[in-house]
């Protein structure tokens, strides 16, 4: 169900590397995170994979890159 980053389960970890992720919880309740936060716990799989299909979220956290508002291609 959700994401987890301190993920002693086998879900992967993902970290903002774009500048500001806006984020719907599971809750409903929108979150704002910044480069380099960690993706918490309570965002679903599909806005994890909606957010690092827009290049806002990486599993590798050397993605972020300071400056950039998204990874370069």
């Amino acid at each position: 169900m959700a994401v987890r980053n301190d993920s002693k389960d086998s879900k992967k970890s993902y970290t903002v590397v774009g500048a500001l992720a806006i984020v719907k919880g599971t809750d409903g309740k929108v979150k704002y995170l910044y480069r380099g936060t960690p993706v918490p716990e309570g965002v679903s799989d599909e806005e994890v994979a909606r957010l690092e299909e827009l290049g806002l979220v990486s599993t590798d956290s050397t993605d972020v890159v300071p400056g950039l508002a998204v990874k370069p291609e």
